[in-house]
């Protein structure tokens, strides 16, 4: 019974890394990134614990607390980009599928372009965690 949840939660952890990267939501008003986050990655829940009231962002916690996803937004709620905070132990995962996904352009840092916007994927390494920040490439 304890090896069929460890199995478990492994496929979960999978699945969370898996669909991590898989959409831009920069451009996108607030409530059409609330409804995309619904509808497509409903393992995702809304996080209001912590909210500094300086920044203008949604912040959304998978169900095994994996994975925090941050999406930042101008002063007219328009996403301008979007920050994934992860466990250490998804790494080798998330790089290959950054990898597989997006164009490898420096150490930790990808690229790909969106109906002719060029968009930069940068991964940062931290002490007890590491993010992915994705944006509109400068």
């Amino acid at each position: 019974m304890i090896l069929k949840s460890v199995i478990f939660a492994i496929c979960l952890t999978a699945m969370d890394a898996a669909e991590a990267q898989d959409i831009s939501f920069i451009g996108q008003p607030l409530a059409g990134v609330k409804e995309m986050v619904r509808e497509d990655y409903p393992d995702f829940a809304v996080d209001a614990g912590i909210t500094r009231q300086r920044f203008n962002y949604l912040k959304y916690v998978n169900f095994s607390g994996t994975i925090t996803w941050i999406f930042y937004f101008s002063e007219d709620t328009v996403c301008t980009s979007t920050k994934k905070v992860y466990e250490y132990g998804l790494m080798d995962q998330v790089i290959k599928e950054l990898d597989e996904k997006f164009n490898p352009v420096a150490e930790n840092t990808w690229e790909y372009s969106i109906d002719g916007v060029a968009y930069q994927v940068v991964m940062e390494e931290k002490d007890w965690y590491f993010t992915v920040r994705n944006r509109l490439k400068k």
